[in-house]
């Protein structure tokens, strides 16, 4: 990120535990782009609920959250021994996004073909991506 602030001196990029973010950032951002994270948030315990209501409360009012998510797995572990939230059905997490007080803007669809991934896999990867407002 201190690359990229660099470069865009408009822009702030900060680093941070997404579910705990600082008082301090209350409504203090007009977006939020949360790329390949979320998925690794788990849905039980209201954990992921409670980092969507994170994002809500620090966006300005209006603001726009951006989040894509990894579809069609099962929940558990991936090779590199990371944590993977597995989503089936889409409708589960708009639900979560809506309890959180969001609106959904956009939604599509997209993939990786076998061997496309960061990895070099030879699996497909479904996505979702999501464009969320601030109510």
């Amino acid at each position: 990120s201190k690359e990229c602030s660099q470069e865009l001196k408009e822009a702030e990029f900060h680093v941070g535990d997404m579910r705990d973010l600082p008082k301090e950032w209350t409504e203090r951002f007009h977006a939020v782009i949360c790329i390949t994270a979320f998925q690794h948030i788990p849905f039980k315990n209201n954990c992921a609920l409670k980092v969507l209501k994170e994002f809500y409360r620090i966006l300005k009012p209006g603001g726009i959250l951006r989040v894509d998510l990894q579809l069609g797995r099962e929940t558990g572990y991936d090779p590199d021994l990371r944590f993977i939230q597995g989503i089936q059905d889409v409708q589960v997490v708009a639900s979560l996004f809506e309890q959180a007080g969001f609106t959904i803007l956009e939604k599509f669809n997209w993939s990786l073909e076998p061997g496309k991934n960061s990895y070099r896999r030879p699996i497909s990867f479904h996505f979702v991506d999501f464009w969320l407002r601030k109510k």
